[in-house]
This record gives C-alpha cells, structure tokens and sequence, in this order.
C-alpha cells in the first residue's frame, strides 16, 4: 500500500544506503565551496549538521562520536589520509572526520538564509538539519522532517499513502524507519533546550505593548503604513467582534486612567495565557521539553479538508512541557488571585477529527458576566466561585497577596457599537495604584439566543501597569460560535 516494508528485525537496506548516499552527497557538495582550512587558526568549526567522529581516517572506521555544526574543534593533522582530518574536541577527545565539513568560521543563519526566496524560488544554500541545530525547536524539528520525507519517499510512495488513507476512510498510521540524525534531534529536544523568540511559524506573542505608543499610532492616518507596527497587531492579532467598524475606532476612543510605578516594573515578568512553551522558554530563561508522543497519521478528507498528514517524518503529536515550573494566577472579579505551579504545557497535537466540533461558545480566558449568563445561558444564576474569572498569568514568582483590592466602575460608552463599559483596576500589592485594569465593553447582540438584541458585556481587554505606564496584556471577547 505505498507504506515502507520492514525486513525481518529492520528495515529494508535500501532505505538506509538510500539515505547515507543522498546525505553525503549533500554535506560534501556544500562545503565544496567552502574556504580551504586555515592552519593557522587555533579554533574551527564543524559545518556539518550532523558529523561522525571516527576512531580511524576511514569511512568504516567505528563511529566514536557525533557533532553538531558549529562544534567548535581543534585540527591536529591534516594529512591524515582518506579526505579526513585528525581532531580533538571537548577538552581530550579525539578521533577523525572528513576534512569538508570542518571550516574556518560557524555558520550562521544569514549564511542558510530561508528556506524560499523572495520570489519563492528554492534556496539551494538553505538545509533543513543545520537550521534546526543552530536554533532547535519544534517547528524546525518539524521542518527537519519534512526534509527528511522529500529525501527519503520514493517517487509515488506519498500519493500511494494518500490513496490509502482515503479507501481506509479513517486515520491511517504511517510506517517510516528510524533515521540517525532525526533520533539524534528528537533525543536533543526530549533532554531540554532553550526557547527562541519568534521560532514558532505562528508565534503571535510580544512584549505587551505600550498603549500610549498604540493610540499614537491609532491616531494617526488609517491609510498610513505606519499602522504596521503595535496597531496592525492589535488589527491582525486580536480582530474586533463581528458586528463592529475597524479596532482603530475603539483605540482612538479608549482613555485610560493616569497612573504611576507600582508591582510590575517590566513587562517581561508576567505573560498571557495564550504564550506558548517556547516563547515562555525564551522569556522566562528556563528549558523547556519537547517528547514526541505518537507517530504521524493520514487524516481522512472531510468536510474542511481534502486530506492531509499530521506529522513530519515518523513524528506526530509533540508535547512540551518547562523543564521547572512557574506561577499561573487566575484573576477573578472580585479580586481574588488563585494561584497554583504550571509547566505553560503545549505542543503539537493530532486533529483526530478534522471537522470536530471549533464551535466554542464563550471568552477565551475567562468568564462570561451577569449579563451575557441570563441572554446566552438563559439564566440568572452564577457560581462565585468559579463563573468570574477573567483571565489567567503566568510569572516565575509568587504574587505578594492572594487578594487584590479592585475598584469597580459602570459608564456609558458610545464608540465602535458599544453602549456601555464596566472598568475593573486591581491593585495587587496594596500600595493604592492600580497594577491591572480590565475593560469590558457592552454592545448589542444580534445573534439568535435566548436573548437576541439584549445588551452584553462581551468585548475584554487587560492592561497592566509596566513602570507606571500602562500596557496591552490581552484582549478577549465572547465568540457566541460558528452557527454549526
């Protein structure tokens, strides 16, 4: 059916040949081009994503070690024969490998560029594996994968998959075989490494933005590119209900109270429930865990979709995990903060059902007020101590009082649809300045509900007061679902 056979205990040889042949040529061809070893250098580098060491100046010497590009190593001799050269590493280590894949400088990633061209042309310099050793992280390991099928798949062996899956007209589990290099970064990710900023192709998190900076820009020209920076990701990031104009309407109409320094002094310290494992890796200087779960799988065509592989390679859901744990705070309306230990999980996971029920009814981060409870729930009773929370944070350290003091405020507020506003400022140290102020915005709904065209608080945003200046934190609103 298109799936690798396995010989009796391993997979078929040609595989494996297959895929040593198409990675040496590969690695040789670039560094072909490469500089010739400077001698004179006391430090040079491996260039390699993955380099065998070798006890012996042959190809069928045993393998003594591995190393990752921009290993850092010591030539002793260049002439040791066979195209290798003889090398220590890591203090008293020694052993050979082959003399093209060491240089004279690391590579950077500038020097792989991305993986298409502005054009969307192929970049025959860009290689998958040495991208995930300079910054590994899951999307990379992923990617790793992906470059790892289109090496290895024979020509008609995914279409076959495909037709496979679509006769089983269910989830169809694929069968690959272990390769070196791909286990080598799957054990890398399984033992911790620290999050980069901005590795994740949908990373959407960045330091909470200064409000003051995003109704500057708000105010001005709505045609300008200007708009590009802290409103468009208000505009791109968190889009307006429905039945409202553009977000800039609200920016420009939204006044917060004055403030002054008080708890949070940077706004690195706190993060918003939405952040994933590796940006809190990142923010919070603390490595995180990536385990592969399960292996990959043929999604069956359906509604959404024509069909499609979860997974890359022989990896299919990920989990992540901190490898310590942090503070999540969960903030409720009358003030009180319930604090518990998180690892901020996330990951990977399979969409076991592609045309699953997306039709979520409620906030985000929170719960729905008095108001909303009666028109959408059809009822007036709420449960304190579970229905008022409005959102969740995460921080390293324990809050200095598990009660905050809040101040609570009711006004009309006529802009961008809405008719009135609740503000809610939390004080969390006692020292009587606000270190958090929720808006909620109450507008007109005209979803059919046990309460069409009643009045609802439905739109949330967070402030926080960063050094006596207040920031975006999070933005929230009440989706009443897809209507499915």
């Amino acid at each position: 059916m298109g799936i690798f056979s396995h010989a009796a205990g391993g997979i078929q040889l040609s595989h494996i040949i297959l895929y040593f042949s198409l990675s040496f040529i590969a690695l040789t061809a670039f560094a072909g081009d490469l500089p010739l070893i400077d001698s004179s250098k006391s430090r040079h580098f491996i260039i390699g994503s993955l380099v065998n060491v070798r006890s012996a100046p042959s190809i069928n010497a045993p393998i003594v070690g591995r190393l990752v590009v921009n290993t850092s190593v010591k030539i002793k001799d260049t002439t040791a024969g066979s195209g290798f050269c003889e090398i220590s590493y890591e203090l008293e280590k020694t052993g050979y490998i082959v003399c093209r894949l060491i240089g004279n400088e690391p590579i950077a990633q500038r020097d792989i560029g991305d993986p298409f061209d502005q054009k969307g042309n192929p970049n025959p310099l860009y290689s998958a594996t040495k991208a995930f050793w300079l910054k590994p992280s899951v999307d990379n390991l992923l990617a790793a994968g992906k470059h790892f099928e289109a090496l290895m798949l024979k020509p008609g062996e995914f279409d076959a998959e495909q037709k496979a899956a679509v006769e089983n007209g269910r989830l169809t589990k694929i069968r690959r075989f272990a390769i070196p290099e791909f286990e080598a970064m799957k054990n890398f990710m399984r033992n911790g490494v620290k999050g980069f900023f901005g590795v994740t192709q949908n990373e959407t998190y960045r330091l909470s933005p200064k409000w003051k900076e995003i109704k500057k820009i708000a105010s001005s020209d709505s045609n300008s590119s200007s708009l590009s920076s802290e409103a468009e990701l208000i505009n791109n990031l968190h889009p307006m209900w429905g039945l409202r104009s553009t977000p800039m309407e609200l920016i420009r109409a939204l006044e917060l109270p004055p403030t002054k320094s008080s708890y949070f002094v940077d706004a690195g310290h706190l993060l918003p429930p939405h952040i994933t494992t590796e940006t809190a890796s990142a923010q919070f200087d603390i490595p995180y865990r990536a385990i592969v779960t399960s292996g990959p799988k043929w999604i069956p065509a359906g509604h959404y979709n024509d069909g499609y592989v979860f997974g890359a390679w022989d990896v299919g859901a990920i989990e992540t995990n901190l490898v310590s744990e942090v503070k999540k705070h969960t903030l409720h309306r009358d003030g009180r903060i319930l604090s518990e230990t998180s690892s901020i999980p996330g990951g990977r996971y399979p969409d076991v059902d592609a045309d699953g029920d997306s039709c979520n009814l409620g906030y985000s981060w929170g719960d729905a007020g008095d108001s909303i409870n009666r028109a959408v729930f059809g009822s007036t009773q709420t449960n304190e101590k579970t229905e008022n929370r409005l959102f969740y944070f995460y921080s390293k350290q324990d809050l200095p009082r598990a009660q905050a003091k809040v101040i609570r405020a009711k006004k009309k507020f006529s802009s961008a649809r809405f008719i009135a506003a609740e503000t809610l400022a939390f004080d969390i140290d006692g020292d009587g300045v606000s270190d958090i102020f929720v808006w909620e915005g109450t507008g007109i709904s005209e979803q059919e509900i046990h309460d069409p065209g009643s009045a609802q608080a439905n739109y949330r945003m967070v402030f926080v007061n960063i050094s006596g200046e207040w920031h975006l934190f999070l933005v929230d609103e009440f989706l009443y679902g897809c209507g499915c």
